[in-house]
C-alpha cells in the first residue's frame, strides 16, 4: 500500500494489523534474508520504501539481512539445506 500515512483511516490501519499480527507473532525472532537490487537501488521512492520495509521488519523483531541481488542464488546452493521462498519481487 502506497498511500501516505495520514490519508489512511484509523480502521484500516486496524485491519491491516489484525491481518499481520499472527505473521509478526510467528516470525519474531527468524532471520530474514533479503534480496535488494535492480530498479529498487536506482529509484529514490523504491530505496525509501525499502528502507521503510527494513525498519519494520526490525521494530517488529525480525532480523533482516540485506543481499544484492546477484549474491543470493550462490549463497543458497543446492544441498545447503536451506529453504528459500520468492515472493513479491520482479527480479530471478
Amino acid at each position: 500500500m502506497n498511500v501516505p500515512h495520514n490519508t489512511v483511516t484509523a480502521e484500516t490501519k486496524a485491519a491491516v494489523l489484525a491481518e499481520v499480527l499472527p505473521y509478526i507473532r510467528r516470525f519474531a525472532g527468524s532471520v530474514f534474508v533479503v534480496k535488494y537490487g535492480g530498479n529498487a537501488m536506482t529509484e529514490q521512492h523504491l530505496k525509501e520504501g525499502f528502507a521503510k520495509d527494513i525498519t519494520l521488519l526490525k521494530l517488529v523483531g525480525i532480523h533482516p539481512v540485506i543481499v544484492h541481488g546477484g549474491e543470493l542464488g550462490r549463497l543458497f546452493q543446492p544441498g545447503l539445506g536451506v529453504g528459500t521462498r520468492l515472493g513479491g519481487g520482479t527480479g530471478s
